[in-house]
């Protein structure tokens, strides 16, 4: 789904349900910075959970939801699928769960050949939904 010119994506935290609301608070604004040091790119948040559950299945303690925009290139699209799978390993996530237009990727402790074979699947199925801005 295009908005603007854009891709919108919903970025959810799969997090245990143990975490305080001020652990949340810090992982989806440790996630947003990685993210908007990329540039062309541009961050809502945080949404309510609802907002990134649409059809999901399985995720019962998703705590945390970012909505971003890309706005210039498919590359942009696997640098910010690449950000968010080296982010993974140092938070308390235990997944990240990546939505364009009900198409879901699950990034979790797959190894990073496995990631990025799903992630470049991913990123070709929404290439053409990005556009370069002109």
């Amino acid at each position: 789904m295009t908005d603007g010119g854009g891709l919108r994506l919903v970025v959810t935290l799969d997090m245990p349900g143990d975490f305080e609301a001020i652990e949340v608070e810090q992982q989806m604004a440790s996630l947003g910075r990685a993210l908007a040091d990329l540039g062309g790119l541009s961050l809502v948040t945080p949404l309510s959970p609802a907002d990134g559950r649409d059809g999901a299945k399985g995720l019962p303690e998703i705590l945390g939801v970012i909505a971003l925009t890309i706005s210039s290139s498919p590359q942009l699209l696997t640098t910010a699928l690449d950000t968010i799978r080296a982010w993974l390993p140092n938070s308390i996530s235990r997944a990240v769960v990546v939505e364009i237009a009900g198409d879901r990727l699950e990034i979790t402790g797959a190894t990073v050949a496995e990631t990025r074979q799903l992630v470049e699947l991913f990123v070709r199925r929404h290439a053409g939904q990005v556009t370069d801005g002109s």
